[in-house]
Parts: structure tokens; C-alpha cells; sequence
């Protein structure tokens, strides 16, 4: 299972993983609407739109609902809006990530995020290293407040899953 290292410098949060598959499987996980869909959420909860433009400039809006029936956020969503600004496939991109509502409208009380997402190979593995870049230390503690490390863990399992069933 990979396991999220987790850092902390000022206003910068960096996470790293190790995923059993190659660069190229793993980047297109992260960039192939029909993929990523199936496990951008943390667990009990479901991408369930997705409308994705995988380019410089281009945009990636989704909204996340909560479907654990047992869950106190049972039928709650979170909604984000992602804007591409540099690509080099399959090693890396630039983005920045908003909070939105169901109807994209971003949310301007919550932290807007930059940051990247690089994928190192490492022969028939990848490492997989996000740096999010926030305005100021307080914001990273509301992100991590919220449950971040938590919800990415969670999205990584199920991302983990999904790759044992992808080939090049």
C-alpha cells in the first residue's frame, strides 16, 4: 500500500508516493478524464462529474459527492476547479486547484492552491511527488484541518487499485 509522505515548509506542503506501475500509466491516471474519474475521492465519496481539458490553459471541473450511507457527510459534495499552466508529458505539470461550487464559482473564503504534480521513474514503479504552494502557513493548517492527508490517503488507495488493472 503506498504510504504519503507528508512535509511541511512555511506555506508550502509537499506529499510523495510510490505507485507499482510505470511513469506513463500513472501520468495517464492523473490526466485521462475517464480514469481519473474513478478515483479522484476519498473514500465513501464518488467523482461524479467530471469535465476535463488536458492542456496548457485548460481546465478540469469536477464535483465529488459523498455516497456512504453511513457517513455524517452522506450526499455532501466538494467541488473544485483545476487550471492547467505548464504540461511536459509524462513528467510533470503545473496547476492551480480553487473550491467552487456545483456551479464552478470559486469559492474566494478558501485557499486557492498552486502547485504541481512531477512523476519520477523508477523502472516498473513510480514516485509521484505533489507541491502545493499556499499563501501563507494558516492555510496549509485549514487544508490539513479539513482532512487532507486523511482524503488523499484514501483517493491514493483507491488510484493504487485502479492502476493494478491498467497496462501500456
Amino acid at each position: 500500500m503506498v504510504q504519503a509522505k507528508v512535509t511541511q515548509a512555511g506555506s508550502q506542503l509537499k506529499v510523495e508516493g510510490i505507485f507499482n506501475a510505470p511513469q506513463m500509466t500513472v501520468f495517464r491516471a492523473y490526466t485521462d478524464d475517464t480514469l481519473l474519474k474513478q478515483w479522484w475521492s476519498p473514500d465513501g465519496w464518488e467523482t461524479t462529474t467530471s469535465q476535463m481539458d488536458f492542456r496548457e490553459g485548460g481546465q478540469w471541473f469536477y464535483i465529488m459527492t459523498c455516497t456512504d450511507p453511513e457517513s455524517e457527510t452522506y450526499g455532501q459534495t466538494s467541488s473544485g476547479l483545476t487550471t492547467y499552466s505548464e504540461i511536459k508529458a509524462p513528467e510533470s505539470y503545473q496547476f492551480t486547484d480553487a473550491f467552487t461550487d456545483e456551479a464552478g464559482n470559486i469559492n474566494e473564503a478558501m485557499p486557492l492552491l498552486k502547485g504541481s504534480y512531477q512523476f519520477e521513474s523508477l523502472g516498473t514503479q513510480t514516485k509521484v511527488i505533489n507541491i502545493t504552494e499556499l499563501n501563507s502557513p494558516e492555510e496549509v493548517k485549514q487544508l490539513l484541518d479539513m482532512g487532507m492527508i486523511e482524503g488523499l490517503e484514501g483517493t491514493w488507495r483507491k488510484l493504487e487499485r485502479l492502476l493494478m488493472t491498467l497496462t501500456d
